[in-house]
């Protein structure tokens, strides 16, 4: 049971509760009785209130321990994403994601448009994302990403191999890709050395964590 079921389910008792308190109480416009009748009606409904009320603790206190329990389960979630960092950029109304081993080493405009640039602390894998892009120079690569965007978010829907030979020269791999929404228009390059780990995880996660 996910927690906004727990709320609701909290909440459609508490409701039931009161309706019901509210409803055993005499009408005010009801004959005046007996003092034993009315000894008799008040204890039975004292009684009925307090039974009520016990059932409703013990509720609250099984959706309570629900929701204690979830809240724990979530834990290992939320401790994950400690190792990200989310970029925002308010003016192009963007977000993304991006492991905490890189950092950003530029975040302004240049030639060819607005550059942000992600560097990795542990060697010298890059990521860069260029945002209306106009007038650089070729890139080169030997994968290419292409790319569907939906609801304001990116997604990865081919991925191809293309001959390098600068990336052979370099002994590096490299990830290309770019497309053009109804908003603006995005590119993204990454590369990493062949001598180390693959890094093209890295430039999954930025491209689809990838908000606008």
């Amino acid at each position: 049971m996910n927690t906004k079921t727990i709320y609701i389910i909290l909440a459609i008792v508490l409701v039931g509760a009161l309706s019901y308190y509210f409803l055993s109480q005499p009408a005010t416009n009801q004959l005046p009785a007996s003092d034993d009748a009315n000894s008799s009606v008040s204890d039975e409904a004292q009684d009925d209130s307090s039974d009520v009320i016990e059932n409703l603790q013990n509720q609250i206190n099984d959706l309570q321990e629900q929701l204690s329990s979830k809240d724990q389960q979530s834990g290992s979630s939320v401790s994950n994403s400690n190792d990200y960092e989310t970029y925002t950029n308010s003016e192009f109304g963007i977000s993304f994601d991006y492991p905490n081993s890189y950092k950003v080493t530029r975040d302004e405009e240049g030639l060819g448009g607005w550059r942000i640039s992600l560097e990795r602390i542990d060697d010298s894998s890059t990521i860069m994302l260029v945002i209306n892009p106009d007038g650089f120079g070729p890139i080169w690569a030997n994968i290419k990403y292409y790319l569907s965007y939906d609801y304001g978010t990116l997604s990865i829907v081919n991925r191809t191999i293309q001959e390098c030979e600068y990336c052979d020269d370099e002994n590096k791999d490299s990830v290309v890709a770019s497309i053009q929404t109804n908003k603006d228009s995005y590119f993204f390059n990454s590369s990493w050395p062949r001598s180390g780990a693959s890094r093209e995880q890295d430039t999954k996660t930025v491209i689809e964590s990838f908000k606008f």
